[in-house]
């Protein structure tokens, strides 16, 4: 779950808001902050991934390229 969303970063410039709840990255699923942290590693700048957020009952989803 997003705490926060820092202005100018890449969460706020994909339009992800505080609270949102990031479920997978390229459909590779996200269960808790060790998985989040994992997966983050594997990605290099300009990697470009499918993001899945749950947000209130919705599921959305982002492009992201990795600075």
């Amino acid at each position: 779950r997003l705490k926060g969303v820092v202005k100018g970063e890449i969460a706020e410039k994909l339009g992800m808001q505080e609270g949102d709840i990031i479920l997978a990255f390229d459909d590779k699923p996200i269960k808790d902050i060790f998985a989040y942290k994992d997966l983050l590693s594997k990605y290099s700048s300009g990697d470009k991934v499918k993001v899945k957020v749950k947000r209130d009952k919705k599921i959305i989803y982002f492009n992201a390229t990795f600075k």
